[in-house]
């Protein structure tokens, strides 16, 4: 009989039921953050990721043995990451307040890829201009090689080795505006207006010259040394 009664308290244990655990996702101004994404990891085991619903609430299950509880929060563009420990067993809902990225701040990580990006094309831009340039007066066929390279920069072509990955297939103004998505403003109308002027200008049939290229490309090279060099230091 002591045998049974060891089984029956054993399995009752192993099967104990989980039991829901409840949180709530808040901005600064205490309303609730909808559609976060809520990473919510067990004793160091495998997450279980939930988004929060439209007033930032959020429920889990968990086993009745959770010693621990981590919670990551990532409320999307506009906020930063937080991560929490909390009482897997406490009383009453989770919170936890999400706050707005400062003007101007960005993920460095992906800043730097960004003006890492820019700065390629602007070096690979600069050397194929440098190469037109003893070909001014020469039949527009020889300009066709460079021409076609410098398409390939400007369109982020499928050809056009990016320095970073996440940037193939991007136009250079893409680039562009997600630098400044970062905060990062000045001079980028000047910035904007230089590489919109190449990529639609009609330059001989798209065939570019070192002459058109050259105050174009010192805006941008201008924007590289006194924006973005400054803003990664």
């Amino acid at each position: 009989m002591g045998y049974f009664t060891y089984l029956a308290t054993t399995h009752k244990s192993a099967t104990a039921p989980n039991f829901t655990f409840s949180g709530i996702v808040t901005g600064d101004d205490g309303k609730g953050v909808s559609n976060a994404r809520v990473s919510v990891t067990e004793d160091q085991s495998t997450s279980q990721t939930i988004p929060t619903d439209q007033y930032g609430n959020f429920h889990v299950q968990l086993s009745q043995q959770t010693q621990s509880l981590s919670i990551r929060v990532d409320a999307g563009d506009g906020y930063e990451v937080v991560t929490v420990d909390a009482n897997p067993h406490r009383t009453g809902p989770e919170v936890v307040n999400v706050h707005k990225k400062a003007a101007g701040q960005a993920p460095k990580g992906e800043l730097v890829r960004a003006v890492t990006e820019f700065e390629q094309r602007l070096s690979d831009v600069e050397e194929y201009q440098r190469q037109l340039a003893p070909l001014t007066n020469a039949p527009l066929d020889s300009r066709q090689g460079l021409s076609v390279l410098i398409w390939r920069v400007w369109f982020g072509d499928q050809a056009y080795p990016t320095a970073e990955p996440e940037y193939k297939n991007v136009r250079w103004k893409g680039v562009l505006a997600k630098i400044r998505e970062f905060g990062i403003t000045e001079k980028y109308a000047a910035a904007d207006k230089a590489i919109t002027e190449i990529e639609g200008g009609d330059i001989e049939g798209r065939h570019f010259t070192a002459e058109y290229l050259e105050p174009r490309v010192k805006v941008l090279r201008n924007y590289k040394d006194t924006v973005l060099e400054p803003a990664i230091r």
